[in-house]
């Protein structure tokens, strides 16, 4: 049989003499009693992590808008000019003078762009954690509000009564007895009553451990099993030491309530009844082998579940398991904030790096040979397409942001005049060896210009 190490203590502090008496079935009782006076807290399924905060990538989300939504009067949640425009103030004004702003809004470019539809991507998963996690806080702590309801119902036989009020007890032949037995189990405080009271009793449930206060012919009623309770409760007090409950200890509470069940009750089909001795019928009327309790018509149903407080313990343990869980879900939860919000960053970042490039961009580009320059009609084909020109940089073409149009770098356009070359069309090629004669060979040459062909006698030329 399992034996708690509160129980192992309540065994040691009560003893008895008799064999009729209920010292074991009390013990089992004063320990779910003690189990299910303890108080569940949140901080009992451990650190919580910090609350997520996405502000982070919502606000990268609204610094990177396209020039023409962040230019808007108004956007998403921020329906008015005023709200809009506080919020952009907020974004790109320093918090004090000489910081630098929180953000920064950075050229419009394709880039700016691509980076803004990630970010968007990154704020709705960021807002799916956010509620994940804000779900699974929700339910541990409704389970820390759960868990001490189920308790106190179990000791108490209701969630809003207080320990030891007459609205915990029942009559004796209500609570306890084999006729009657409806409210077996409506508290602990009440079944303690029904095994250490009756008529004759004399150190029922261990040394001064008894009461002759609830028996069924004469004191019967209610106020009668308070009387009894207050006679025994100093041997069965609540925990002193606050701690959070434990799943497997309420559970620990039930096996070793169950294997007492039918233990010591004699002469009748004892299956259910706790306590008691020879043809126990519950009443507490007469003997201390009458001071017991049928649970039979609770269990008919339901199984042992269907006794109230048994109920409560196994739906605390439930609810305990319950906010377990829900602090697993949270931890990873608020990790996946952080990891996208740092993803966010990243790709904020990547537009400051992409200016530096192009600011180094010029110097590069007049240092570099052009291999093979464009005509102005192949820069004239990007149009005013300011990312399309930037593809041609290499062959010379830029973006003229005056005129709104690609077109040949001036330089450039020089350079091939001079060279021969007309906006990037090659010069006619002459081939020297193809004229046979040398005044044919010559007159390929131009007045003023560098010889292009020269005759040598005897050879190829």
């Amino acid at each position: 049989m399992f034996v708690s190490a509160g129980l192992a203590f309540v065994f040691a502090a009560v003893t008895a003499d008799a064999a009729n008496e209920n010292h074991r079935p009390f013990a089992v009782l004063c320990s779910a009693y003690r189990t299910a006076s303890q108080k569940a807290t949140e901080e009992m399924f451990g650190q919580a992590p910090p609350q997520p905060d996405p502000s982070d990538i919502t606000n990268l989300q609204l610094v990177t808008l396209p020039e023409n939504n962040f230019t808007n009067s108004t956007h998403g949640i921020f329906n008015t000019a005023a709200a809009w425009t506080a919020k952009k103030k907020e974004l790109l004004t320093p918090k004090k003078p000489k910081d630098d702003t929180p953000y920064r809004r950075y050229k419009p470019t394709r880039l700016n762009d691509v980076v803004n539809a990630r970010i968007s991507k990154l704020a709705a998963q960021a807002a799916d954690a956010l509620a994940a996690n804000n779900t699974a806080k929700q339910e541990r702590d409704q389970a820390v509000v759960d868990i001490n309801n189920y308790l106190t119902a179990a000791r108490n036989g209701g969630n809003d009564t207080a320990d030891d009020a007459v609205s915990a007890f029942g009559s004796r032949n209500d609570a306890c007895s084999t006729a009657g037995g409806t409210a077996a189990g409506k508290s602990l405080s009440n079944d303690v009553a029904c095994i250490c009271s009756s008529a004759s009793a004399s150190n029922i449930c261990g040394h001064a451990v008894s009461s002759t206060a609830y028996r069924g012919s004469s004191n019967n009623a209610a106020s009668d099993v308070q009387t009894a309770r207050n006679a025994v409760k100093a041997a069965c007090k609540g925990k002193t030491e606050q701690r959070p409950p434990t799943a497997p200890e309420l559970l620990g509470a039930i096996s070793a309530f169950k294997a007492e069940l039918g233990a010591t009750a004699t002469g009748v089909t004892n299956t259910y009844i706790l306590g008691g001795g020879a043809s126990a019928d519950c009443t507490g009327n007469t003997a201390a082998a009458h001071a017991c309790l049928n649970y039979a018509r609770r269990v008919s149903v339901n199984g042992i579940a269907g006794i109230p407080w048994v109920g409560n313990i196994l739906a605390a343990a439930a609810a305990i398991r319950k906010g377990e869980q829900a602090m697993t879900q949270m931890q990873p939860a608020a990790a996946h904030v952080v990891t996208l919000t740092n993803a966010a960053w990243g790709l904020y970042n990547s537009l400051a790096a992409a200016e530096v490039i192009s600011e180094l961009e010029p110097q590069q580009s007049a240092d570099k040979p052009i291999d093979k320059a464009a005509t102005d009609e192949e820069c004239s084909s990007a149009g005013d397409n300011e990312y399309n020109c930037k593809t041609l940089k290499e062959k010379g073409c830029v973006f003229n942001k005056e005129g709104k149009k690609c077109e040949l770098k001036k330089d450039v356009k020089e350079k091939l005049e001079k060279e021969g070359k007309k906006d990037g069309a090659t010069a006619t090629t002459v081939k020297c060896s193809e004229y046979g004669s040398q005044d044919k060979c010559e007159e390929v040459n131009k007045p003023g210009q560098p010889a292009t062909c020269g005759w040598r006698s005897g050879k190829d030329n």
